[in-house]
């Protein structure tokens, strides 16, 4: 069973494709992946850390920043950030040795 394409997250329906398009463009040039679900958290983003994003509160306002123009997405829920990326980014086990994890909120 493959991963859902929507999910309901805050009360509204999410595709995870409008939020992976919304991450990737934040964190560029970070590898990134965002998963429907990992370990009962909804809507995780994986990402690689960059000069720019090595918390998630930084990972968090970048998306913050570009939100509006990916109105059919909202921001993923937690941050989980790397130092590298797995060979399948798509493989939530692949992400090993996070350096950073939390919502991004203060």
């Amino acid at each position: 069973m493959g991963m859902p394409d929507r999910i309901l997250a805050d009360s509204c329906w999410v595709d995870v494709a409008d939020v992976q398009r919304l991450v990737e463009a934040a964190v560029a040039p970070a590898v990134a992946h965002v998963f429907a679900e990992v370990g009962g958290r909804p809507l995780v983003a994986h990402l690689t850390a960059t000069a720019t994003v090595r918390t998630p509160e930084q990972a968090h306002a970048r998306c913050m920043a570009i939100l509006a123009d990916h109105p059919t997405a909202i921001t993923p829920r937690q941050y989980v950030i790397c130092d590298a990326a797995p060979s399948d980014p798509a493989d939530p086990a692949g992400w090993r040795a996070p350096s950073a994890t939390g919502s991004g909120r203060r």
